[in-house]
């Protein structure tokens, strides 16, 4: 039996120069979250606002 699991791996350049990456198998939700502040990281983005 195969199963299939669609993960992304992501990079995302932070205000401060640095990366930010991840792995998730829901892009959108994940962005999502990042962009809410959700993330312990939050506070580095986004490099383009």
């Amino acid at each position: 039996m195969k199963f299939r699991h669609d993960y992304y791996v992501y990079i995302l350049l932070c205000a401060d120069g640095s990366y930010y990456t991840g792995m998730t198998n829901n892009l959108d939700n994940r962005l999502a979250n990042i962009i809410k502040g959700l993330s312990k990281y939050a506070i580095r983005f986004p490099a383009g606002h």
